[in-house]
């Protein structure tokens, strides 16, 4: 006649005990989810050296291990990635290259305004617009409008030039850690500048568009 109640107790005892060893588990794993390091405090107790994008520029391209990166470094460093951006850029592979493959893609969702109007709204604002094409322009020798892989080859040259000469603030053909910091933050400056511009003015066209 005790059966039910002993049965009872029982079954208490082991969800108690199941109910317990849950908590228990689950309070475990809290607790190391607590002491598991962020990613920012990884990141920090990583040596500022290996944080540092010019650091990692000089231990990838300075192959001569004299802290410098020499104008020979920096184009050989870009010349093993010449082919790889041909094909990136090559979208319907035909073997050339037009200046719209090499514009960014519109996104669907974004509404068309007038390109001309936005252009010259960004001039106003002090924004220079225009090289990728004027770059293009010069890299099409034979002026059909595409760029073979030998013109777009020699276009890239031409940009890692122009890269490098920015950076070499003194000019001595030589780059350090110091002056490629420099340079980055001045462009990181003029990135934002020119992101805020297109966003003022991509609104502007937009409400004329109303």
């Amino acid at each position: 006649m005790f059966k039910p109640q002993l049965v009872a107790i029982t079954v208490a005892i082991m969800g108690a005990s199941m109910t317990g060893a849950t908590l228990a588990q689950n309070q475990e794993t809290e607790q190391l989810q607590a002491e598991k390091p962020s990613r920012a405090e990884l990141r920090d107790k990583r040596p500022r050296q290996t944080r540092n994008t010019a650091y990692r520029l000089l231990q990838r391209m300075d192959t001569n291990a004299d802290n410098l990166i020499s104008l020979e470094e920096y184009i050989g460093d870009g010349i093993t990635r010449y082919s790889q951006t041909f094909t990136r850029a090559d979208k319907n592979e035909d073997g050339y290259v037009t200046l719209e493959e090499l514009r960014p893609s519109r996104k669907a969702e974004r509404p068309r305004v007038d390109s001309d109007a936005l252009q010259a709204c960004l001039e106003e604002t002090g924004i220079a617009t225009g090289a990728d094409d004027e770059r293009f322009t010069s890299a099409d020798t034979n002026g059909d409008g595409a760029l073979s892989q030998d013109e777009f080859f020699a276009m890239l040259e031409q940009s890692t030039l122009d890269r490098f000469s920015a950076l070499d603030g003194d000019g001595d053909q030589q780059l350090t850690t110091e002056e490629i910091q420099a340079s980055n933050k001045a462009r990181n400056e003029a990135r934002n500048e020119a992101r805020r511009a297109m966003r003022s003015c991509m609104k502007e066209q937009r409400d004329l568009a109303q």
